[in-house]
């Protein structure tokens, strides 16, 4: 009888294991852009009036609130991403259809549920912009 290979498991773990580092680093950089736009804002709006010519004033709180919402969606994607891991260490272990497995594909779907809302709050953010620099 032929063994299945263990590379599409080694595959699929590495895969699993970039995108939760991936999208935990991107939710936090977003999170301290934010803060720092939100510190920094007059000195940004005052060195782009000067160089383009731009007004952006007003505009911080929806800026603020369309990097805070992409970083909550991505914060969901990680947990995502650490709830499919741990399905595939299920997995490897050589038994899939657990409880705890069945939990957390519930648990996923749930997470893209809300991802699909917070994706709904970033597009209803951008457009609060204005027209100029519309995002969304």
């Amino acid at each position: 009888m032929n063994t299945p290979s263990p590379l599409p498991l080694a595959a699929s773990r590495f895969l699993v294991t970039a995108g939760r580092i991936l999208t935990t680093t991107l939710a936090v950089l977003l999170l301290v852009i934010a803060v720092a736009l939100a510190v920094a804002w007059p000195q940004v709006v005052a060195e782009v009036a000067d160089h383009a010519g731009t007004n952006l004033q007003g505009m911080q709180p929806g800026v603020s609130l369309v990097l805070v919402s992409a970083a909550i969606m991505l914060a969901l994607a990680a947990r995502m991403f650490q709830r499919l891991g741990w399905i595939l260490n299920s997995v490897s272990e050589g038994d899939p259809f657990t409880v705890d497995n069945s939990r957390r594909l519930r648990h996923i779907g749930w997470l893209m549920i809300a991802m699909q809302i917070m994706g709904l709050l970033t597009s209803l953010a951008g457009r609060m912009l204005p027209a100029e620099h519309n995002i969304s």
